[in-house]
């Protein structure tokens, strides 16, 4: 009995060696298990930072296309007219003749084809929308380039062009010179007075022939002749008239202005139609101011009626 239990204590050895194996093996499974939930760990930030960076590119990305799908909207929303003249820009652009002005706009061109570029890899499991978009970024920007040049070209050329000779200038037509007019010619006999009322005409006057015309006016009023002539006589040189004077018209007729109260002319003087010749007053035999106008035909004292001889050379009168 003893022999037998010997050779089982042998190969199970039992007390504190037994239990000290036990505790290593959990120790080692304990450790093993902490170990890879710290390298989970390790790894788990990384992997949350990528999906953060992920999602963002993504959302930047939907973005984008909402933006195109707007922008598209309204230029589909404009007139005709309008979306010719924005495509017109890109040409105007081009059409800048200062180089630095070209190089800055060629430098724009390529951040917008490399900001394109970047948007599309960004986009991550789109790689169909990545190819179009920096195919059609390349496209826009070899379109570009080709009308930089062109505009360049068309730039020289203006450059050396002979200029056009200039075209004459029309015949200016003549403007016709307005005629003279002829200064009007002054009339060849006038009233004796420029303003004058009648107080009497010819014909029988108080059973007697009154052989002229009266006009009454204040005393001094001018007395003018009444046409073109030559002085026979001034002063007081007729009894009865008081100071009067008569001028000769060289045409068979005189005219005689009586009852004056001063003269401004002397016998044989030149006299024109209307000249001032002397000064209205009441001399001789008169009784009140006034000037006494009479016509005599052919010679003195041979009196006609003044209203009549005045009307028939365009004078208008009274009587």
């Amino acid at each position: 009995m003893f022999g037998s239990n010997d050779k089982r204590s042998a190969r199970h050895p039992a007390g504190p060696d037994r239990h000290h194996r036990r505790s290593r093996g959990r120790a080692s499974r304990t450790a093993g298990r902490a170990s890879r939930t710290a390298r989970l760990r390790r790894i788990e930030w990384p992997v949350a930072t990528l999906s953060a960076l992920v999602a963002a590119l993504l959302a930047v990305r939907a973005a984008l296309s909402i933006a195109a799908a707007v922008i598209g909207l309204f230029l589909a929303s404009l007139p005709r007219r309008t979306v010719a003249a924005a495509r017109r820009v890109p040409a105007a652009l081009a059409a800048v003749r200062h180089p630095n002005r070209r190089a800055t706009f060629a430098a724009l061109t390529s951040a917008a084809v490399a900001l394109t570029t970047a948007a599309g890899v960004a986009g991550i499991g789109a790689g169909v929308d990545s190819a179009a978009t920096q195919h059609v970024a390349a496209t826009s920007s070899i379109d570009l380039n080709d009308r930089l040049v062109a505009a360049q070209r068309a730039d020289r050329s203006a450059r050396t062009a002979t200029p056009a000779a200039p075209t004459p200038a029309a015949p200016t037509p003549a403007v016709p010179t307005p005629a003279k007019k002829k200064p009007a010619r002054p009339p060849a006999w006038v009233a004796p007075m420029a303003k004058f009322e009648l107080s009497s005409c010819f014909g029988p006057r108080w059973g007697l022939m009154h052989q002229g015309l009266d006009f009454a006016m204040p005393a001094g009023t001018v007395i003018r002749a009444a046409g073109a002539g030559t002085v026979l006589a001034a002063g007081w040189t007729f009894a009865g008239y008081g100071i009067s004077v008569v001028i000769d018209h060289g045409n068979g007729y005189l005219t005689h202005y009586a009852h004056a109260s001063k003269v401004w002319v002397r016998p044989g003087q030149k006299v024109k139609p209307g000249q001032a010749i002397a000064r209205e007053g009441s001399t001789g035999d008169s009784t009140g101011p006034h000037l006494h106008f009479e016509v005599h035909k052919g010679a003195m004292w041979h009196q006609i009626d003044p209203a009549k001889f005045l009307r028939a050379r365009g004078v208008k009168i009274g009587c």
